[in-house]
């Protein structure tokens, strides 16, 4: 098992391994999107898997719209107060 200290990610000094890391995040993040969208579409009957994929695109990117702003109201943002 990898234990990483948070302050090692915190130093100025140590830029390439704060990108390293981040990259390292964003592959993973993509890796794992990417096999949870073909498996998804292995659940749906044949006849509508076009219809239903296209749903789950389009309820995603309203989530993706949706979620700052509802972060906002739930934190009490001050501009929303």
């Amino acid at each position: 098992m990898i234990y990483l200290h948070s302050e090692f990610l915190l130093f100025e000094d140590n830029g390439a391994a704060t990108a390293a890391f981040a990259y390292l995040g964003k592959f993973f993040v993509s890796a794992s999107w990417q096999i949870l969208f073909i498996w998804g579409t292995e659940l749906y009957p044949t006849n509508y898997r076009c219809m239903l994929t296209c749903l789950n695109g389009i309820v995603g990117r309203i989530g993706t719209i949706l979620a700052p702003i509802m972060l906002d109201l739930v934190s009490g943002h001050p501009d929303t107060q």
